[in-house]
């Protein structure tokens, strides 16, 4: 007997309301002492020494020091969250794959709703726009290894924020194959925050499939940071010791001798303790002595340097401190560009830049999942059964101006699909400018509007290999942007082939 599938597949409300001032705790809250101020940091994490920190908390305490404190992880980090921070498309459909134009129509109220201060009468109110929330999703990707939110909702299911929730709090536990479900543990609570709720989400980077808590991806960069921090401790105290000139001080003994008083050469321990205490008084008097200043003494003392011949001379730990930024950068995902460490020819420069832009690509697939579930979730608290995808377009490292010809393509060949009738004027619309067409736009999809007039420049005049900037885009004839060409018009080839 066949299976209707839509009767199976539908949107089924929660049974019961929502506390309206949310379950979970947020990261700065602590909900010991709700009514106290909040502990300031004491920012001296200057003065932290990284090799000792590694023996003590766990990785992800770790994390969030070597975020702000070690300059490789901190650079990681920012390149990551620069690189990655691209505007979100939005794409709303209903369970059969249909575009749900009312629905879309109310995405900017839904936004407003859960990122901006609308009731005016709350006092100060703590509303990230939604760049910054997945901003700081990212965050917690690279810290946590995953991200976590609930949507807090009234008791009449209306949402009012997007809670954000630390992973390193949470407690799983899966009483039955394939249905896991959480407990917060906040930091200073004694008592546990039961998360099986509809409205909280999570999304995983990268994660094991074999354990439900999820892992920072620069955890395998600690020990080499540990290690570095702990060589460059040690080259600073043989630098002090050999690496710079030292003032080498011979007391003559017979010297001393003759001029002790005759009661003490008498006896030698007392002429001992007397000789004792004068290199004390030379050492006390030779450690004050600035470099540019002169000092005159008798024959009495003999002064020398060590190492005088090439004082500069100390340890070469360049292969080793090498190896070490090698595995600190294997560790952080990141390449030596990034770091700021290149060596290599513009080449290999621009396969590691692409590279890397994939890797922070890889960064917004979790972000658009929680925001998807998160707003999906929303639309079904307010009686839309519809689904919501939220994407991120590709990384690029290119400004929009190099990127114009390439557009120019892309609209020629979506405006002949388009005529075609293979794309639908959302499609269109949401590949073209990333949002739906707007109210009163044209249906163009299958009109073949294109039979009779010409969409674009004809590609094969288009060439992003060799003409970045577009000039070839130029009108036949025209010297201006097609000058610099070889073999242009107002080119030095066309100059000397005219002469």
């Amino acid at each position: 007997m066949a299976v209707n599938l839509a009767s199976l597949v539908k949107f089924v409300s929660p049974r019961r309301k929502s506390a309206a001032q949310g379950v979970a705790s947020p990261p700065p809250f602590n909900p010991a002492a709700p009514s106290f101020r909040q502990v300031s940091p004491i920012y001296r994490d200057h003065l932290i020494d990284i090799g000792d920190w590694s023996r003590i908390g766990d990785s992800m305490q770790l994390m969030e020091l070597l975020a702000s404190a070690d300059p490789d992880t901190s650079a990681a980090v920012h390149a990551y969250l620069t690189l990655a921070d691209q505007k979100p498309q939005v794409i709303i459909k209903d369970i059969n794959g249909e575009y749900h134009e009312e629905a879309y129509r109310l995405w900017n109220q839904m936004v407003a709703k859960l990122t901006r201060r609308l009731d005016l009468s709350q006092g100060y109110q703590e509303r990230p726009s939604l760049r910054i929330l997945a901003e700081q999703f990212r965050y917690m990707l690279l810290l946590r290894g995953a991200c976590a939110a609930e949507l807090v909702a009234g008791t009449n299911f209306v949402p009012n924020e997007i809670r954000q929730v630390d992973p390193h709090t949470l407690w799983w536990f899966e009483p039955e194959p394939g249905k896991p479900w959480p407990q917060q543990w906040p930091r200073g609570s004694q008592m546990p925050i039961d998360l099986n709720i509809p409205t909280f989400f999570i999304s995983r980077y990268r994660n094991s499939p074999l354990t439900h808590y999820s892992t920072s991806p620069f955890v395998s960069a600690i020990n080499t940071i540990a290690a570095r921090q702990e060589v460059v401790n040690s080259l600073y105290r043989i630098l002090n010791l050999t690496g710079f000139p030292r003032i080498d001080i011979k007391v003559l003994e017979t010297v001393l001798q003759n001029a002790a008083p005759a009661n003490i050469r008498a006896d030698s321990l007392q002429l001992r303790t007397w000789i004792e205490a004068r290199i004390q008084d030379i050492r006390g008097a030779f450690s004050q002595v600035r470099p540019d200043e002169a000092f005159v003494h008798t024959d009495a003392t003999e002064v020398t340097i060590i190492n005088d011949k090439n004082p500069g001379v100390g340890i070469d730990i360049k292969a080793l401190i090498g190896v070490l930024n090698a595995q600190n950068q294997a560790g952080l995902k990141a390449v030596s560009t990034i770091l700021g460490r290149g060596e290599s020819g513009v080449n290999t420069a621009s396969v590691e830049a692409r590279v890397f832009s994939m890797n922070a690509d890889s960064l917004n697939a979790p972000v658009g999942e929680l925001l998807s579930n998160l707003f999906s979730c929303a639309y079904q608290l307010l009686g839309y059964p519809v689904i919501v995808s939220v994407e991120f377009p590709p990384a690029e490292l290119r400004p929009l101006t190099e990127l114009e010809p390439q557009l120019v393509m892309r609209q020629t060949r979506l405006l002949e699909v388009l005529s075609l009738g293979l794309v639908t004027d959302e499609e269109f619309h949401i590949q073209m400018f990333g949002r739906m067409p707007p109210v009163d736009a044209p249906k163009l999809s299958g009109t073949n509007f294109l039979l009779t007039q010409q969409a674009g420049p004809a590609v094969d005049k288009l060439s992003p290999n060799n003409d970045p900037l577009g000039r070839s885009l130029a009108p036949e004839g025209s010297s201006n942007a097609r000058s610099n060409r070889s073999g242009g018009p107002g080119s030095a080839q066309d100059r000397a082939k005219n002469k």
